[in-house]
């Protein structure tokens, strides 16, 4: 795996291309969360696939979490700006599991409003349980990888839940190429700057195939 400190002294060597990729990714992220917010309203249909948010919420919220590790065992401005961003998207987060229990219902006739709520929160739960196993298993500091895998998981479960919606209601091409720009910019960032672990075939494939889903969604 990669060392903390190493990482974060190449983010100081290379401030203004780390900037610059850092900030495509947060552009195209921004994209997606709001075009998905946006297809979610206007289809009466959740964007995101109910794992893909359980799992994206545990993530997020727990490196909120761990305020002190960001601001004060690191103190350094990389970690400190992603801990602002990942703070914007547990709470848009939480907004899409409220829209998934406003919207789903409908698809699963065969349950009660209230039950399907109840499944929802469960969901919820237990995504915060696989990812705490998940965090546990890798030496990811930095959460680095975590968010590569988090980038990753979208288009084989949103393409699963095309295909058990046969239709493409919760989906648009803009919400698509958001995901693409976020994707490209992650893994561009992460193989360019920060070490040999990111510049692993099976890191690069991870970002390859995560780029090449995108635009087979859109």
């Amino acid at each position: 795996m990669y060392d903390p400190q190493t990482v974060l002294k190449a983010v100081d060597t290379h401030t203004v291309g780390v900037l610059a990729l850092a900030g495509i990714t947060i552009v195209g992220m921004a994209l997606w969360f709001q075009q998905a917010f946006v297809v979610a309203r206007r289809h009466r249909a959740y964007a995101f696939p109910i794992f893909c948010t359980a799992f994206w919420f545990a993530h997020d919220s727990s490196y909120v979490a761990r305020f002190n590790q960001w601001f004060g065992t690191y103190d350094h401005w990389f970690p400190k700006l992603f801990w602002f961003a990942l703070v914007v998207t547990s709470l848009t987060e939480m907004v899409y599991i409220g829209q998934t229990i406003r919207f789903g219902a409908r698809e699963y006739p065969r349950l009660s409003r209230r039950a399907y709520s109840w499944l929802v929160i469960g969901a919820v739960v237990s995504g915060v349980v696989i990812w705490t196993m998940v965090k546990a298993a890798l030496n990811d500091s930095l959460y680095l990888i975590a968010f590569g895998l988090t980038v990753a998981v979208y288009p084989p479960f949103a393409f699963a839940l095309t295909l058990r919606r046969q239709s493409l209601r919760g989906q648009s091409a803009l919400m698509w190429l958001g995901f693409i720009v976020l994707a490209a910019g992650w893994f561009s960032l992460t193989t360019i700057y920060f070490g040999p672990t990111f510049q692993s075939w099976q890191w690069i494939t991870l970002g390859v195939f995560s780029v090449l889903g995108g635009f087979a969604g859109a």
